[in-house]
């Protein structure tokens, strides 16, 4: 059954456990209020593209956690060291940060452009480059490992904003116009937070730079901060986050063309996991999360389920004996789910939505089930 009959089979259970929501602390920016719609791609990213290394450079998903399980010992030895140089030479000096892609194994060679080899121009947080250049110096002591990891260390800490939050990366491209919210988009706030409780945490990084870790701990805390601002309010309950969020006021924002300012059960889930893994939370922070589980339970979608056929479309089906999911995104006030093509309009099933981004993008999963999980642990050990 497709989308259109399925939103009717959610909508009675929407009915009996919706939240009447409202924005959080200002009116939510409409897409019009955006820039025109940029093409896909853009001539921008084709030019890029077209300079781009080959996939085969770029290291495997999870490199670093099997590089990081071998022992301090391996680190100075000649493989890992070339390592090393390769990152350094990567490094774009400009920000101190690190293309798209994870390039180590060969060494930026100066005629593709600092792009890596998905076409990126940004300059994004490489956490586990920075993790392998503090292992590397660890072990070896030498001055160019710590140098360029304390250039990374200074453009992780600097990027934060006044507030608390960070960006995705720095983007020259203008055609990235949502460059400049907070993101938890990809995770890419909470994975800046995590890195950054390891500066404060971890002494290696005292020893590249004396003043890090306290540093470090002021910029976590001003991140615990901005979140709980930023959780979304409705009807004077608190419930989840958006994907983008702006850097000054917390309100949700809209990120791409199809990724509306809206209640996201895709990044809140990191979001809250996150603050369940606080030492001694604050009552803010138990009330946060409180709210945001209950915001999950209530925001399920039951006798549902999303099957993929052979031509690699996404349809919904109803299905009583499914497990719950969650729609990615929920409209505020509403709490209804929505989706969007790349032409920017919000539609309530996901069938209207162009076959490119209806099977191209994560629409439903099932992003609650870690929240709840672990919300059970954490709730228990507070009893």
């Amino acid at each position: 059954m497709r989308a259109p009959v399925a939103a009717a089979v959610t909508a009675a259970v929407l009915a009996a456990s919706a939240m009447t929501t409202s924005p959080a602390q200002a009116q939510v920016q409409h897409p019009a209020a955006h820039p025109p719609l940029i093409p896909f791609p853009s001539q921008f990213q084709l030019d890029v593209m077209s300079k781009a290394r080959k996939v085969g450079t770029s290291m495997p998903t999870g490199w670093w956690d099997k590089m990081s399980a071998k022992p301090d010992a391996w680190f100075a030895s000649d493989e890992a060291r070339a390592i090393g140089d390769n990152i350094i030479s990567w490094q774009i000096s400009e920000t101190g940060g690190w293309p798209g892609g994870d390039v180590v194994t060969q060494p930026f060679r100066g005629e593709e452009g600092q792009i890596g080899w998905r076409g990126h121009s940004t300059s994004l947080y490489r956490f586990d480059q920075m993790r392998f250049l503090a292992r590397v110096y660890a072990a070896t002591g030498e001055e160019r490992y710590r140098r360029s990891l304390d250039i990374g260390l200074s453009y992780v800490l600097d990027a934060q904003y006044p507030k608390g939050s960070w960006p995705y990366g720095s983007h020259p491209s203008v055609a990235a116009h949502n460059a400049r919210y907070a993101s938890f988009n990809d995770d890419a706030m909470v994975k800046a937070m995590i890195f950054v409780r390891e500066i404060a945490t971890d002494p290696i990084y005292a020893k590249v730079s004396a003043g890090r870790p306290a540093q470090a701990k002021a910029a976590f805390d001003r991140g615990v901060a901005y979140i709980l601002r930023a959780q979304i309010v409705a009807d004077g309950k608190l419930t989840a986050w958006g994907a983008q969020h702006d850097e000054v006021t917390y309100e949700p924002r809209m990120g791409r063309m199809f990724e509306p300012p809206a209640i996201s059960a895709n990044e809140s889930a990191a979001v809250l996991l996150l603050l369940m893994g606080l030492d001694n939370p604050s009552p803010e922070v138990i009330r946060a999360v409180e709210s945001g589980v209950a915001w999950y339970k209530a925001s399920a979608l039951k006798g549902v389920r999303i099957d993929r056929p052979a031509n690699g479309d996404r349809v919904v089906v109803a299905d009583p004996k499914a497990r719950p999911i969650w729609a990615r995104y929920y409209e505020i006030p509403t709490n209804r789910p929505i989706f969007a093509g790349r032409d920017g309009i919000v539609r309530y099933s996901l069938a209207p939505v162009e076959l490119e981004r209806r099977a191209g993008y994560a629409w439903y999963g099932d992003w609650g089930d870690a929240v709840i999980a672990r919300y059970q642990d954490w709730a228990k050990a507070r009893i």
